[in-house]
């Protein structure tokens, strides 16, 4: 079983592999085309309201907070009347400049109201229309699961899926009004507008490193011994900067071949929500400057409050004008 810090990403195969099997299937890239209408049409309705709103306008707070929020609330089967809630204790459980009782308490009621929701998919999953629905009908009722560890697993969705790609679209959106020649090779296709997503993903590197890693034997990288029992951080910002990967790597250019970024880490761990952050991304940004092709900073770049004492690398708001 998983306790309340645990979710199978801190875990090792078989283990791992046990739970991550159970919503590996949630995520491929067929569904994923298939949940882009949805997601689409939540975008549309994000900037139809900004743009209702006097400007200057808040990029996070009114696109790139909530619609990650409530596109892996609608997979997961949570209620528009949890919508909002989930998105702002989303982004308090990553908050480490609060005292530790506020993400921990952050964490308290995410696990409350996905509980509940869940409680009301065991009584009832219908036909499996949601992912929370397929799980109780997959594996809670066949004793695979337990009502505690899919809850976990659901709070690990939330925590992945969220505060990441709120940031992502909040830094991209920064470096893409500052490069407006590679905006616009970006916005040629659906080609480009593919692999300038994984140049996003490389340039900016949202997770600043990987989960702690333990050596279990002597190893030695570049020159440095790494002795078995020393604590490890997998540094994914310097991987993805590494000029003898990405030649000038501090370049954005969205005609490079970023595809063996590690933004999304690497091996048995590598992020099973991959193609749902690839999926919002290409929506987000072509929808964007073709509603708003004048967008623009409503402040000074100096102006921006960056998060830099974060694992997750963001942007605190994003004041805008169209």
């Amino acid at each position: 079983a998983l306790d309340s810090y645990q979710s199978f990403i801190t875990l090792d195969p078989p283990d791992h592999t046990f739970f991550r099997r159970m919503v590996t299937k949630e995520f491929t890239v067929k569904r994923m085309n298939a949940l882009r209408p949805q997601v689409q049409a939540v975008a549309d309705r994000l900037l139809d309201a900004m743009a209702a709103r006097n400007q200057p306008g808040d990029l996070v707070r009114d696109l790139a907070g909530p619609l990650p929020s409530i596109v892996i609330s609608m997979m997961l089967g949570v209620p528009a009347r949890h919508h909002h809630d989930m998105e702002i204790l989303g982004a308090q459980k990553n908050d480490l400049t609060v005292d530790p009782a506020v993400p921990a308490e952050a964490t308290r009621k995410m696990v409350e109201i996905i509980g509940a929701v869940l409680d009301d998919k065991i009584r009832d999953p219908g036909h499996g229309e949601d992912l929370l629905s397929r799980l109780v009908i997959d594996q809670i009722r066949p004793g695979h699961l337990s009502r505690r560890d899919a809850v976990n697993i659901a709070n690990l969705l939330y925590l992945a899926g969220h505060e990441t790609t709120t940031n992502q679209i909040a830094l991209s959106t920064v470096v893409l009004l500052h490069n407006p020649a590679q905006r616009a090779a970006m916005l040629a296709s659906p080609e480009a507008l593919a692999a300038g997503v994984e140049e996003m993903l490389r340039f900016n590197t949202i997770v600043q490193y990987n989960s702690a890693r333990v050596a279990t034997a002597d190893v030695e990288i570049a020159g440095h011994t790494i002795r078995a029992g020393d604590g490890v951080y997998a540094l994914l910002t310097a991987a993805n900067h590494d000029p003898a990967a990405f030649p000038d790597p501090e370049r954005f250019d969205v005609t490079r071949d970023a595809s063996a970024h590690m933004a999304f880490s690497f091996g048995v761990h590598q992020c099973v929500g991959q193609s749902l952050a690839r999926m919002e991304l290409a929506c987000v940004f072509e929808t964007l400057f073709r509603r708003f092709p004048a967008l623009e900073l409503a402040v000074p770049f100096a102006a921006l409050e960056f998060k830099d004492e974060q694992l997750v690398h963001g942007l605190r708001r994003l004041p805008v004008r169209w």
